[in-house]
């Protein structure tokens, strides 16, 4: 091959070589920025994904707010009103209509308090106002809770210890109703004529408008105060008439004993009316806001 020949080719550039070089430097950049595109969708998808779920709580925990101030509400209407039937009928079983919800124990209990916490302070920021806010929030349901719970478990009491003192009422008041029909035959009495005539014509009446068996206010003024009155007064010498006598008592003092007991828990339900209504109202204050912006819709 000719010298010049050679020359030539040792002197032409490389071509594929400079091209392969410069396509490898255009393809850093653009690299990086495809790497940044989908680091950054990533990110703003999962951020997208975090804020749904905090909004969710939010939503949710807004809606078992609702339901609690509600029913909360309505429980201490209960209280009032149970508590004017009893002033109006002390001697009468009566029972406390309760709000069938499980939302304050299940936000009190079960919600997830810390995951609802973080949700609230991303939404209203970490600031003194939104700390108080979310601890004056709970501080609210919690004493919701434990007064819904004292007025079950004092109501349940009251119940019972009424019920059985209607049992002994009726157990003394029975025992003298009997005592006082056989002192109708009884031969010793006979010459009592008044007396017999008296208890006779009390007994009659109190049978014929007799119209429920489980009124004891209807017993007590229409057979125990007219019995025991009589018997006190005239015939308190009487042997048979001194055990009717201190049956009549005891059944009174049991009636006392009921009324005093009903109208101290009917001066309790007032109680309860007044501090569960007013703390369901600072809970609607307190939580104004995050209704607002939740606008939460009934929760059942």
């Amino acid at each position: 091959m000719m010298i010049t020949q050679l020359l030539q080719i040792k002197l032409q550039p490389d071509y594929p070589l400079l091209l392969g070089q410069a396509t490898w430097y255009y393809d850093i950049p653009v690299n990086a920025f495809g790497a940044f595109l989908g680091i950054a969708g990533a990110w703003c998808l999962y951020y997208h994904q975090i804020k749904k779920k905090r909004n969710d709580k939010l939503t949710y925990a807004s809606s078992l707010l609702k339901s609690i101030i509600d029913t909360s509400k309505k429980q201490s209407e209960n209280c009032k009103d149970l508590s004017d039937k009893i002033k109006k009928t002390p001697t009468e079983l009566h029972l406390l209509p309760f709000i069938a919800s499980h939302n304050l124990k299940r936000l009190a209990n079960k919600v997830d308090q810390e995951a609802f916490y973080h949700a609230f302070l991303s939404k209203y920021k970490r600031k003194p106002s939104s700390y108080n806010t979310f601890n004056g929030l709970y501080a609210c349901i919690d004493f919701i809770d434990q007064q819904i719970d004292e007025l079950k478990s004092s109501n349940e009491k009251e119940f019972r210890s009424i019920t059985e003192r209607k049992k002994q009422y009726a157990e003394c008041f029975e025992l003298g109703l009997q005592k006082a029909a056989l002192m109708l035959n009884n031969p010793n009495l006979q010459t009592q004529s008044k007396l017999l005539d008296f208890v006779d014509s009390t007994i009659k009446t109190f049978f014929q408008n007799r119209t429920d068996t489980g009124d004891i206010t209807y017993t007590q003024n229409t057979f125990v105060i007219p019995i025991r009155d009589e018997l006190i007064k005239n015939y308190d010498n009487v042997p048979e008439c001194m055990e009717i006598i201190l049956l009549l008592k005891n059944a009174t003092n049991h009636y006392s004993g009921i009324e005093r007991q009903s109208n101290a828990f009917s001066n309790d339900l007032v109680e309860f009316n007044k501090t569960i209504m007013q703390e369901a109202n600072k809970l609607e204050d307190i939580t104004k806001k995050l209704m607002e912006d939740f606008n939460p819709k009934p929760f059942r």
